[in-house]
């Protein structure tokens, strides 16, 4: 199809004029299944940043054919073009650089790298969790008196103290990591608020990003789909 182009504004500071140029954007399509999972950080980010991409959700019979064409045969992954992009925090940190939520001091990156892993590490479990117990209630009673005191509370306390006295995970400036927050924890708050309702700093914080507009005009409007 026809590329999207964009117009652009250059300073040129020798002879202080503005020259305006016409730049093609490339064609963003992520290819996920109908569920939030390991693509909704992704599809946030693309939110937040205001940039247009096509939101594929495959069926499981879609994806067992066109998987062998898939690089690693998983998903999610990001089109760029014709180009595949694979795992879902590369690909989240790709966007967020599109976005401009990537911090430009190395050290504030390796830290929302390091939340990053942590918090996918947590969701990942958790979602395996979810597939070996189908029983709803089953789930929470695991989760609430065993998963959630191992792995998830350390996370939270720690998330809690931190952002104490902080307006964002790092610096005063919003990043990716931000989003990752808001992303882990608000499904979990929806459901189940008395777990994490002791974690007052880290909670405050989730529903300030999910309160931005245009997060919450995301939440409000995605595709219904499971966890």
């Amino acid at each position: 199809g026809s590329k999207r182009k964009r117009l652009v504004s250059i300073y040129h500071a020798e002879s202080n004029t503005v020259s305006r140029i016409l730049v093609t954007m490339p064609e963003y399509k992520l290819m996920y299944f109908n569920t939030m999972g390991h693509g909704e950080i992704i599809r946030w980010i693309f939110a937040y940043g205001g940039i247009p991409y096509k939101d594929e959700r495959l069926t499981r019979e879609e994806f067992d054919k066109i998987k062998s064409s898939i690089k690693g045969g998983k998903l999610p992954i990001l089109m760029v073009d014709d180009k595949q992009l694979p795992q879902s925090l590369a690909i989240a940190r790709f966007v967020a650089k599109k976005a401009r939520i990537v911090p430009e001091d190395d050290w504030e990156s390796a830290l929302i790298d390091a939340l990053a892993d942590s918090l996918h590490e947590m969701l990942f479990d958790l979602y395996k969790l979810r597939q070996t117990i189908p029983d709803y209630n089953e789930y929470v009673g695991k989760v609430r008196d065993e998963f959630f005191p191992k792995s998830i509370a350390p996370i939270a306390q720690a998330l809690d103290e931190r952002m104490k006295d902080r307006q964002w995970y790092t610096g005063d400036k919003l990043t990716w990591g931000d989003l990752i927050i808001g992303r882990a924890f608000a499904e979990m708050y929806n459901r189940q608020p008395e777990m994490l309702k002791k974690f007052t700093h880290l909670v405050s914080h989730m529903q300030k990003v999910c309160e931005m507009p245009a997060i919450k005009k995301w939440i409000e409007t995605r595709p219904e789909s499971p966890f």
